[in-house]
């Protein structure tokens, strides 16, 4: 952990892919040899990679699922192979558009942390999602979202009343 401002190293820590609280101002940024390692494992319950935003549903689809599993990371510009693809947007506007349909098809609030990262000399985003502490979320005209290995699914209605429990 670096603070942003004065540039001081707070914590050396493995990276993990799903995040807890952090302290106010504090911010995980990952360097970028961390983020290539965490890419060449492939994708898992708490990693998915997409290599366009042609897709807000999908995209919108694993941010829930991750918030209703242990949170997780998505990498916005790359493959399903590992390989980065740059994003033709910029990543602000790439952060409103996320902000934008997860406000749209999410009835629950979702803590998330867009930054925008450099791998290969690259452009990508990194949608850093936290693990929801009111689950199930849902997302519209599909029901509660849950990972499952490296894939979304919808949540059986066992797993939904677990979650409402707060079993999981």
């Amino acid at each position: 952990l670096v603070d942003k401002e004065s540039g001081e190293m707070l914590d050396y820590r493995t990276l993990h892919s799903s995040w807890s609280e952090l302290p106010k101002g504090v911010r995980r940024e990952a360097s970028s040899k961390d983020l290539q390692d965490i890419i060449r494992r492939g994708e898992r319950e708490d990693i998915e990679f997409k290599e366009t935003l042609t897709n807000p549903e999908d995209i919108v689809k694993t941010i829930v699922g991750f918030a209703n599993t242990r949170g997780g990371m998505l990498f916005l510009g790359v493959n399903d192979q590992g390989q980065v693809i740059p994003l033709k947007q910029d990543p602000a506007v790439v952060e409103t558009k996320i902000r934008s349909w997860t406000r749209d098809w999410c009835q629950s609030s979702i803590q998330m942390d867009i930054q925008p990262a450099n791998l290969y000399d690259q452009q990508v985003v990194l949608v850093l999602v936290k693990e929801s502490t009111d689950k199930p979320c849902w997302m519209r005209d599909k029901g509660p979202i849950i990972r499952y290995g490296s894939s979304n699914r919808v949540a059986s209605r066992e797993e939904t009343e677990r979650m409402l429990r707060k079993e999981t």
